[in-house]
């Protein structure tokens, strides 16, 4: 299972310095994904949540649900998956979720500030963020 202990001490690291902006972005995409891997196992091994949500994103797809009523059915669903690390949906997979998208839109040779890619220094500030409201959660 993917450990937040994990991803905790490598965004520590990176803020810490010990780690450049590239190795970190390497090393916290491989985590990322891997918890989504288990995220998405969790689902497939309860047959009837994965059905209900396929179901509830065919309503919102067809309009046959408001936006609030399907994340509020969506989250009553993943609350029901069982042997997972970190629940989809969860705060604190919303903050994971949140930094992944800043490190996929990292590159690494970014100066033009016009750009929408991400440099070290959105990295950090990013990272940083998390960091403190993961502790508060």
């Amino acid at each position: 299972m993917t450990e937040l202990r994990d991803m905790l001490k490598l965004m520590a690291d990176f803020q810490a310095d010990k780690l450049s902006a590239t190795a970190f972005s390497e090393r916290y995409t491989r985590l990322w994904k891997k918890l989504i891997q288990e995220q998405d196992k969790a689902i497939e091994r309860q047959p009837a949540v994965s059905q209900t949500l396929q179901e509830l994103r065919e309503m919102n797809q067809n309009g046959e649900i408001t936006p609030d009523r399907y994340a509020q059915r969506v989250q009553e669903q993943y609350a029901l998956l069982q042997d997972i690390s970190i629940a989809p949906g969860s705060k604190v997979s919303e903050i994971l979720d949140h930094v992944f998208v800043i490190v996929d839109a990292y590159r690494d040779d970014t100066d033009d500030t016009s750009s929408s890619y991400k440099t070290a220094h959105d990295l950090h500030e990013t990272v940083y963020e998390a960091l403190k409201d993961l502790k508060a959660d």
